[in-house]
């Protein structure tokens, strides 16, 4: 999942999330909707539906969300 996260945002939105989570919550606990949260922040890309098929639903994602190309392929 956080592979697909990746490629789906780019890796400046992503590495940034995964840096600002870490300075946030360095020496306590967080929820993953939490993260989810962040997540939406740090990006102009819609992840309503890669979360609803990633952590929320309860079957295998959609190929579009288990093989995001790059952000240039979602414009």
């Amino acid at each position: 999942m956080l592979h697909a996260l990746r490629r789906t945002v780019g890796d400046t939105a992503f590495f940034g999330t995964l840096r600002q989570w870490l300075r946030d919550h360095r020496y306590g606990n967080a929820s993953f909707t939490q993260f989810e949260a962040l997540a939406q922040r740090n990006t102009t890309v819609d992840l309503t539906g890669f979360f609803a098929e990633w952590v929320h639903g309860t079957a295998v994602p959609s190929p579009a969300n288990r093989y995001p190309g790059p952000l240039a392929d979602h414009k």
